[in-house]
């Protein structure tokens, strides 16, 4: 007795008047097969783009920090990786201290009763950012002068007798620095004009290198050091947090000892900030040349917008709903998208 496409299993009793079971169990034809051809589950993914690019720190020279007066440095609290705060005493040239400021013009002559000018009014500015309550009018009068000998007091320069000694102070280019480097020690003589310290070198951006031309279109991100900032503009971060990532590498470290030893080159991870929604499929089932692109689902073709393609994978979408598998050919067949 024949089965046709199915098997025909049989159990049968030992015993007289054991009825004979048969069961039939029925396995579907199998589909027709194409020699070569295979099927492939489509997977859905989020797609970032991401990207290795290299971005550099740009670091400018260091700002020089100078002592007015001539003589010989009898004090100073300079330490380099220390701190300088307007208003503080950070040297003594001959016995005379020098007291730190930071104006929005640097002091240029002396200060005193009758002088006018933006020079005075940025020193009451700042002045009163050191808690005094002075009016800002460009004029050294008494109150101005009383409030001179009160942060210099405050500050440990004794009374300088309301009057501001250029030479005797150090302008800060902000109201706090870090100190870079001691050019002159307690001993050495200075002259009015050379270099007393220099401020930390700090980053002021990150530039980014050449850019992809083939990703895909959206906002971006750049991440380096676990920090992750958007891209505000095409080439150009300056987020203090990316900074200050960088500046805490061991690249870094070693370019502040010897800027000659390496470069402030870094690579970063350039990226959409929102990734999109791919499904991957192998670039072999993506048809289509010079027109409409598409793959080949089981029932039919199916157009498809290629988004990229990397490492053997081709990311797409679709405007309908997702095939669960698509076709790739087998060899020398080409998928006809119409």
């Amino acid at each position: 007795m024949r089965a046709g496409p199915g098997i025909l299993l049989g159990l049968s009793g030992v015993a007289a008047g054991v009825v004979v079971a048969l069961v039939a169990l029925t396995v579907a034809a199998p589909a027709e097969v194409v020699p070569g051809e295979a099927w492939f589950p489509v997977v859905l993914e989020e797609f970032a783009d991401s990207r290795g690019i290299s971005a550099s720190l740009e670091v400018p020279d260091p700002q020089v920090l100078v002592v007015g007066a001539s003589g010989r440095v009898t004090a100073s609290s300079c330490t380099a990786g220390g701190t300088v705060a307007s208003g503080s005493v950070v040297a003594a040239v001959d016995g005379a201290p020098v007291v730190a400021l930071a104006t929005t013009v640097p002091l240029w002559r002396d200060l005193f009763t009758g002088a006018r000018g933006d020079d005075v009014a940025a020193l009451q500015r700042e002045l009163n950012r050191l808690g005094e309550a002075l009016t800002v009018d460009g004029r050294f009068g008494a109150g101005t002068a009383a409030a001179v000998d009160r942060v210099w007091g405050r500050g440990g320069a004794g009374d300088p007798d309301g009057v501001v000694s250029v030479g005797h102070t150090m302008w800060l280019p902000a109201a706090s620095v870090t100190v870079g480097t001691c050019e002159v020690l307690v001993g050495q003589w200075v002259d009015g004009s050379g270099p007393f310290a220099t401020v930390a070198r700090t980053a002021t951006a990150v530039r980014l290198g050449s850019l992809p031309a083939d990703v895909v279109g959206g906002a971006r991100t750049v991440s380096y050091g676990g920090v992750t900032v958007p891209v505000e503009e095409p080439s150009l971060i300056t987020s203090p947090e990316m900074m200050a990532a960088m500046m805490a590498s061991d690249t870094f470290r070693v370019w502040s000892v010897d800027p000659g030893l390496v470069s402030l080159t870094f690579t970063v991870d350039y990226a959409l900030a929102d990734p999109v929604m791919v499904a991957v499929v192998p670039p072999a089932a993506v048809g289509g040349t010079g027109g409409p692109v598409c793959v080949q689902a089981r029932d039919g073709t199916v157009p498809v917008r290629v988004v990229a393609s990397q490492l053997g994978r081709t990311f797409v979408t679709f405007d309908g709903a997702t095939p669960a598998e698509v076709r790739v050919p087998a060899a020398g067949e080409r998928i006809e998208c119409g």
